[in-house]
């Protein structure tokens, strides 16, 4: 018949250690440090996509509230508001060729071109006009 010490099993070796601890053992511990290495660099990548993923949010969220826009909707009204500026700008000669044919007072003639050139800068200065394809 056996002893029974209340220190484990039946079988040698089985049960509590003399002075040992019930701590879990480290990651290092059951894995090879390169395995470790790996958890490791998949928690970073994890947290890095959850980073960018939330980043990815944010911008969407500005879009829908109008705070942002593309570079597409940008480069289209620059493009919008030089082309109707070149043809305003093009358009004065044919619109006065004939009234400064006959006027003979040239500060009428400065006069009248500073008025035209002053309204075509207005009009495409005037960022009140602008929209940039965004619901409103």
């Amino acid at each position: 018949m056996e002893v029974y010490t209340g220190k484990g099993g039946r079988r040698p070796g089985s049960g509590r250690k003399k002075g040992g601890t019930n701590a879990a053992p480290s990651a290092s511990q059951i894995f090879s440090e390169e395995k470790a290495a790996a958890i490791l660099d998949m928690a970073e990548a994890r947290a890095k996509k959850e980073s960018y993923l939330a980043h990815l949010a944010e911008i969407e969220y500005k879009q829908k509230r109008g705070e942002l826009i593309s570079e597409q909707a940008v480069f289209q009204v620059i493009e919008t508001a030089a082309s109707a500026f070149r043809e305003q700008l093009l358009s004065i000669p044919g619109r006065y060729a004939s009234i400064f044919a006959a006027e003979n007072n040239a500060k009428t003639i400065e006069q009248t071109l500073d008025t035209e050139l002053r309204k075509a800068l207005e009009q495409v200065t005037n960022v009140n006009n602008v929209r940039f394809g965004t619901k409103n």
